[in-house]
């Protein structure tokens, strides 16, 4: 693929936005994220609409991709990442500790999820848009649930809901993120796939937050290199 021919533009969450969370669990933005890298590596210039808590829902409900296809010229090449589906994964999980013995569902039902990913690639494609998907960075149970969830919740009431098992965690994300394989292979798009790279990594914690599910600043370096291969 030569990049210099395509305008690119990258649809994300607080990943592909840069934001990471340090030793003290506050959230920070790194200005060399992964983006500002490639852009410079390959003298491109990349528009970063990711957004911090954005999810496939939301793009849906608010027509970001309708907005996209309005903004850009259709008789250009043009080249969409999508970085999405952490935050549909995700539970509400102030209510799951409130009352565990719930159903409690994500926040973006797995079904709702397929589809939307579907209807959102179809769409694309009949505008000749050239889609690469991005794989989920991968959740780390403990640091997810005793540095986030244990914080926010009652810790003993989502355990109850985990069934005493938080490897439930990051079992419910590769979930969504076999969707987005899925979603790639059948329609003939391409994917980056950065969570095969970290989970095949046994340093995979050296590039995780504190809070088990952003890349930290070493993270974000590895995700640039990893694009870059992709790219060359």
């Amino acid at each position: 693929m030569e990049i210099n021919d395509y305008n690119i533009t990258v649809i994300g969450d607080s990943i592909s936005k840069g934001i990471f969370i340090d030793d003290e669990l506050k959230i920070k933005k790194l200005e060399t994220n992964a983006v500002n890298v490639i852009e410079n590596k390959f003298n491109i210039k990349i528009l970063n609409n990711s957004k911090y808590g954005q999810s496939l829902k939301r793009v849906i409900d608010k027509k970001i991709i309708d907005e996209y296809l309005d903004s850009i010229d259709i008789n250009k090449k043009n080249l969409l990442v999508i970085s999405l589906g952490g935050n549909d994964a995700d539970y509400d999980w102030e209510k799951v500790g409130i009352n565990p013995s719930l159903s409690h569902g994500p926040k973006t039902s797995y079904q709702d999820f397929k589809k939307y990913l579907d209807d959102m690639t179809k769409t694309l494609k009949n505008n000749n848009i050239k889609i690469v998907f991005i794989t989920l960075f991968p959740l780390n149970n403990e640091y997810y649930f005793n540095n986030i969830i244990n914080k926010i919740s009652d810790g003993k009431n989502v355990l109850k809901f985990l069934n005493n098992d938080i490897s439930n965690l990051s079992r419910h994300q590769e979930l969504f993120n076999n969707a987005i394989i899925e979603n790639a292979i059948k329609n003939k798009c391409e994917i980056i796939d950065l969570r095969s790279v970290f989970l095949n990594d046994i340093n995979y914690l050296n590039y995780c937050s504190k809070d088990g599910i952003h890349p930290n600043e070493l993270g974000q370096e590895y995700i640039a290199n990893i694009v870059s291969d992709y790219i060359q």
